[in-house]
């Protein structure tokens, strides 16, 4: 009987990158998703919550921009009083 080689497999390549922001009245979440290519080909995507992975600097930030975003999507898709 002939053994096979053990083979080992490890992630070789980034593919898709992808981040979700969510802005509530209550709540303001940021989630990313990443795609893992391993040596195998397999393609596995990991998610999870971004805020953990970033600084201070980083989160302020973020909540600046997703304020803004906000400001930006009432004024251009919200009837304006007057108007």
């Amino acid at each position: 009987m002939a053994f096979n080689p053990e083979q080992t497999i490890a992630p070789v390549a980034i593919r898709d990158i992808g981040v979700d922001l969510f802005d509530n009245e209550i709540n303001k979440e940021a989630r990313y998703r990443v795609q893992v290519e391993y040596s195998n080909g397999d393609l596995v995507e990991r998610s999870g919550n971004l805020l953990p992975h970033l600084t201070a600097q980083q989160k302020a930030w973020l909540v600046e921009f997703m304020a803004g975003l906000r400001v930006k999507a009432e004024l251009e898709m919200l009837p304006q009083e007057g108007g």
